[in-house]
Parts: C-alpha cells; structure tokens; sequence
C-alpha cells in the first residue's frame, strides 16, 4: 500500500512537472531575450536576430536554467521540511524533474512520423534533401530560424523545429538540471546553531546525542 501511494505521489509530481517547465522555460526565455536587447543598447556589437537564428540553443538554455529554478525551489521545499532524518532523494532519475523529456519526445516522435508521410507519399526524388526539400535533421535540427530570405518563407521551413524540436530541447535542458548535486543538503539542514561552533563540546555533545 505505502509503494502505491508513493508511486501515485511520484506520478502526480511528474505530471506537475510539465506545467511548471512551460511556465519557468519561458519566463527564462524571456529573461534571456531581454539581457540580449539590454546588452544591444547598451552598445554591444551583436547581431540583432541571433536569438531568433539560433532558438533551438536558447530554448535548451532556457530549459537549462528552469529546470535550475525549479531545483532551487525544491531545495527550499526540502530545507523547510520536519525532522532531520528524511532522506533527500540524491540519485537523479529518481526524481520527477529528470523525466519531463518523455511527453515532449512523443510529441517529437509524432511531428517526424508526420513529417515522413508527407515527404514521402510524392516520389523518392521529393523525398531526398534535394534543392526544394529539406532533409529530416536539418529540418527539425538546422540552425534556427534564418532570415536571409523572405520573412514567411523561412518561418514555414523552420515550423517543425519551432513545433516539436523547440519544446523537446526545452524539456532536455530541464530535465538535465537535475544532475546538479544536492548533497550540500545535509550540511546545509545540520549546520551549527548561532553561537556554536563544530569544535565546541556543547555542540558536540549536542551531536552526540
């Protein structure tokens, strides 16, 4: 019964995690794009749409440093919790952050299945990475979104890395900040009192007991 329970809390956290990756990715994103623009204006010699041409690598970033956000909050969660001796979950995949990846990669595994009928239901020279098509990595992994051309033309090229790819890299930065440790948790909640110092005996023997 306790394993079932544990399970059904272990699911609900993980279903809660997609919520709080949407909400943090893009007010990290946000952050992003407005360091950029302050940097610009403040006189940095930086190309005005790199972020744009290059989105698959900000939206890691921004994943990236969510994910870190929504491990500090947990490490507060965790530092304000009862007693000394519940354990802090320190294996990574263990925890329900680090598997944010799986819904975003079947949503990816859906957009290719969709991608490939439609690129192969022509001819096989259509669907080659020819003049007038696009290969599937460079079509769902190229370099962002390039404005070289025409505005439109190169938004509808770029949609299936802003439709699947976008989300998934997202989801991979997140869940990747949960390799960062958290043994310093123990230390942190069984640090000395004020007025006492390791070497004291009466923290000592406070530790004694």
């Amino acid at each position: 019964m306790r394993q079932q329970v544990g399970a059904a809390k272990w699911t609900g956290l993980w279903l809660l995690q997609i919520p709080l990756f949407l909400i943090t990715s893009y007010l990290a994103r946000t952050l992003i794009g407005l360091a950029y623009r302050l940097l610009i204006r403040a006189g940095a010699n930086l190309p005005i749409n790199l972020l744009l041409e290059h989105f698959l690598w900000v939206s890691f970033g921004g994943g990236l440093l969510a994910g870190l956000i929504g491990l500090q909050l947990l490490r507060v969660g965790l530092l304000i919790l009862p007693g000394d001796n519940e354990p802090v979950t320190n294996i990574p995949w263990n925890r329900p952050q680090a598997w944010t990846w799986v819904l975003p990669t079947c949503w990816l595994i859906f957009g290719i299945i969709a991608w490939l009928g439609s690129h192969t239901s022509h001819s096989v020279l259509a669907s080659s990475a020819g003049a007038g098509s696009m290969g599937l990595l460079s079509a769902f992994f190229g370099s962002g979104c390039s404005l070289s051309g025409m505005y439109i033309t190169a938004i509808q090229q770029c949609m299936p890395q802003l439709t699947f790819s976008h989300p998934w890299l997202g989801s991979v930065g997140y869940s990747a900040a949960t390799l960062v440790p958290v043994e310093w948790l123990h230390r942190v909640r069984k640090r000395p009192t004020s007025g006492q110092t390791p070497g004291d005996p009466i923290h000592q023997e406070h530790v004694a007991r």
